[in-house]
């Protein structure tokens, strides 16, 4: 039972760490120089269209020990 509890634990860390680190994504651009734009149609809006960065992919790789330190150290 308690190592199940840390299991959970430690996947509720690991899951906050990854979107912490992935929530301020630099917005990908365009040869120019300029932010790439993409125009979705939200459903709760009606259809009504809205305009949206561009972000870069998500980081699903290896962090670093020392990125994890500092990512748990900066928001305590």
């Amino acid at each position: 039972m308690i190592i199940a509890i840390f299991w959970l634990l430690f996947r509720t860390i690991l899951a906050a760490i990854h979107f912490n680190y992935n929530l301020k994504r630099e917005p990908k651009v365009d040869k120019q120089g300029k932010p790439k734009l993409k125009v979705t149609y939200p459903k709760f809006k009606l259809g009504e269209a809205t305009v949206r960065e561009v972000r870069v992919a998500q980081n699903y790789g290896k962090l670093k020990k020392k990125q994890i330190k500092n990512q748990i150290t900066s928001h305590t």
